[in-house]
């Protein structure tokens, strides 16, 4: 495959390239079989990578709609005035911040819901969405202990770093359990008959394991890529860096907590989880 090529592309062209030698070329009575086809994991990759880019598309373009478009617009609608004699200015340190927990309370709780059906959109089951919206406190938990620990407040800066903090510790998390879904059926496949309850555990105690250690190296690479962009944003001292220094702490010290979470405490109770859904 040649550099920057579609994969997907590739194994279609593979697949009827052989299915043109077994019917046209080779004689009669011989045939190729596949003996290794990574078609599955490419296309779930492409499928997760294809969700998250649209979930963040629209997150993004939510976001700005009720921050940004919601004010401006009710004031054109329902106050006339002559623009040319007054002008509105908001004004008020105090009443800024509350009118952006205000639309915080709508949004974050928003955000969690569509992340929520792309979650169940994504696995087609309630009980792994549940399984990573459920692993959010944890990553708020790492959050406010960075806050706690550099002296700082939570406030409507370190607010949107949290709703940030959510969608990379979601993507992170998705991952995960996509591979260790996939490698899952492959086992299945892979056997091709019926097999007992504890035989049943093994395969997916070796499919978590092998998963995990598949999605090490991916999940660091990505998580370093957005720590190592904001740790100067977070040790920023110089005038307007009150601004973003929380948001940037939440990310950097957040993620870096999210990455131990992912990485050793959703494998288990994604296992203890299937596990206790087989008996």
């Amino acid at each position: 495959m040649l550099r920057y090529e579609n994969p997907s592309r590739v194994l279609e062209k593979i697949h009827a390239a052989v299915e043109e030698l077994n019917n046209h070329v080779l004689p009669k009575g011989v045939k190729i079989h596949t003996f290794y086809d990574r078609t599955d994991l490419v296309d779930a990759t492409l499928h997760t990578v294809s969700h998250t880019l649209l979930f963040g598309f629209l997150l993004v373009i939510g976001v700005l709609i009720i921050f940004l478009g919601s004010p401006k617009s009710k004031i054109e609608e329902q106050i006339r005035y002559d623009h040319s004699k007054f002008q509105i200015r908001w004004d008020g340190q105090f009443e800024n911040q509350q009118r952006a927990y205000s639309r915080l309370a709508l949004v974050v709780p928003l955000t969690l819901a569509v992340m929520f059906l792309f979650l169940f959109f994504t696995f087609g089951t309630f009980r792994q969405a549940g399984l990573l919206i459920g692993m959010l406190p944890l990553v708020i938990f790492g959050g406010m202990l960075a806050l706690a620990a550099r002296g700082m407040t939570f406030n409507v800066s370190s607010a949107v770093g949290f709703i940030a903090l959510f969608g990379l510790s979601i993507q992170n998390g998705v991952l995960m359990l996509t591979h260790i879904n996939v490698l899952r059926k492959r086992r299945h496949v892979e056997t091709l008959r019926a097999t007992s309850l504890q035989q049943e555990t093994e395969s997916l105690r070796k499919s978590v394991i092998e998963g995990a250690a598949h999605r090490l190296r991916p999940i660091l690479m990505t998580s370093t890529v957005a720590v190592l962009g904001l740790l100067p944003a977070s040790l920023a001292t110089n005038i307007g860096s009150d601004v973003q220094r929380p948001l940037a702490t939440v990310i950097v010290y957040g993620l870096m907590f999210s990455v131990i979470v992912t990485l050793y405490v959703l494998p288990v109770l994604y296992y203890l989880m299937e596990k206790q859904g087989k008996n």
